[in-house]
């Protein structure tokens, strides 16, 4: 009975770790995707600020 037991505690311990890694590697492509929002966001406001400037010469 106490095998059984260890057993399932450190089975637990494999799946926690594992769901650890895991939400290290989405918070990791969350930072990711942040950065190429803010750079996509930061070029198409420069694109807009070019095209309005020429647009009122």
């Amino acid at each position: 009975m106490e095998a059984l037991y260890f057993t399932k505690v450190n089975g637990f311990a494999v799946v926690a770790d594992e769901v650890k890694k895991l939400a290290e590697k989405v918070d990791h492509s969350i930072q990711d995707i942040m950065h190429i929002v803010e750079s996509i966001q930061s070029e198409s406001s420069s694109v807009a600020e070019s095209l309005k400037g020429s647009y009122d010469e």
